[in-house]
């Protein structure tokens, strides 16, 4: 289907209803040098885990306005493992920060992106700002899936980059020179 910048990222989003901020790991297509898709993410409000990027995004469509994402790359792995778990929101909202924070046993230290409000991991190797906008899909896939199967084309949420921020000799899962 494509080159995929998101395999062990985190996609972060905040809550258009609460404020709290999600990290969710979702499938990041590249599609060109200022676009990329975004799979996944929709799990229904009422869920102990909350709601998720996606859910963000279409709560946000629902009002006619955009969602500020923000993808992290190259950051601690207990932030990984976090970004792909349930996890509940806490008294500050930040789920996953706060459960990395809990596991390492220090706070996971937070700085503000550059071109919208979200708060990304300080120590992160490079962070995609974007937006997505309103009713606004690309096909994405197919995927091959970690069960053998190739999942089929399907229609994916849009991010226009706005920032790319990172550390000199930036290092990450997955990524490549090329």
């Amino acid at each position: 289907g494509g080159r995929y910048l998101g395999t062990t990222s985190g996609f972060v989003t905040r809550d258009p209803l609460t404020g709290d901020l999600n990290m969710g790991s979702y499938r990041v297509m590249i599609k060109d040098k200022k676009t990329v898709s975004m799979a996944g993410g929709i799990r229904g409000r009422g869920l102990a885990a909350g709601a998720a990027g996606g859910d963000h995004i279409m709560e946000n469509e629902a009002e006619g306005k955009p969602t500020p994402v923000a993808i992290v790359l190259g950051m601690d792995p207990l932030l990984v493992l976090a970004s792909g778990s349930p996890v509940a929101p806490g008294p500050g909202g930040s789920m996953e920060y706060e459960a990395a924070g809990g596991w390492r046993g220090s706070p996971t230290e937070l700085v503000k992106c550059e071109t919208n409000d979200l708060l990304v991991p300080a120590q992160a190797e490079m962070i995609v700002e974007g937006s997505c906008y309103p009713n606004e899909r690309i096909t994405e896939g197919p995927h091959g899936e970690s069960t053998g199967f190739y999942g089929e084309n399907s229609d994916a949420f849009v991010v226009h980059i706005t920032c790319i921020t990172h550390r000199k000799n930036t290092l990450s899962y997955g990524l490549s020179s090329e």
